[in-house]
Parts: C-alpha cells; structure tokens; sequence
C-alpha cells in the first residue's frame, strides 16, 4: 500500500509512514519514491495527515492502532478523514469509526481481501 501512495507524494504532498516493524519501515524508506517521511507513532501521523489509511491484519491490531497508547486516536480531529483497509470483524469497524467520530473525524471501512 505504501509503495503505490508513494508514487503519488509530490512538492505538495507527504506519505507519512509508521509500521512496528522497522526493518520493513527502514527497506521501504530506502527505496521509497515522492515525498515520504516515517513517524514514530500512530498519533503522530494523525496528528500530520487530515487523510490516514491503515491495513493491518487482524482487528486486535486495528483496536491497538487506533486506540492504544500513541494510537490515532490521540491525533485525530474535526480535520481528520480516517480509511480502514483492513478486513476485521464488523463490530470493531463500527467501534472505531464511533471513537474517530467522537473526536469530531469521519471514518470509512474500505475492506480489501487477501485474494
């Protein structure tokens, strides 16, 4: 996901990066097109970006992402427009986008398959 946005940052636009796992962050960083930057925290690229994509694989990681310590949560706004890619129980797509909702952002729940 992040190599195909990259490929879109430009003069006025920056792709914002987070992943736990920095090997793979430090690899993509290295061979990244555009404007991309990577950040240390969930809520930092909240805090950055009024547009956030996240795909991660399994809803405890969606719940961690959004609303653990440093999490999107922490950073999102009336400003904020909030896209999950990732495929997770119905449930936590409507908990999450309930919390975004309550800091005044909108969220959608954009699920793609692993097919």
């Amino acid at each position: 996901m992040a190599k195909n946005l990259s490929k879109t940052a430009s003069a006025r636009t920056m792709l914002l990066v987070h992943d736990l796992n920095q090997p793979v962050v430090d690899r993509f960083m290295s061979q990244a097109a555009g404007k991309v930057e990577s950040v240390a925290t969930p809520g930092e690229v909240a805090v950055r970006a009024s547009v956030v994509v996240t795909m991660l694989p399994a809803s405890p990681h969606v719940l961690e992402v959004y609303m653990g310590k440093g999490g999107l949560l922490e950073g999102v706004d009336g400003d904020s427009f909030v896209i999950d890619s990732s495929t997770i129980d119905a449930a936590v797509a409507k908990e999450v986008a309930g919390e975004v909702a309550k800091k005044g952002g909108r969220a959608i729940d954009a699920p793609v398959s692993g097919g």
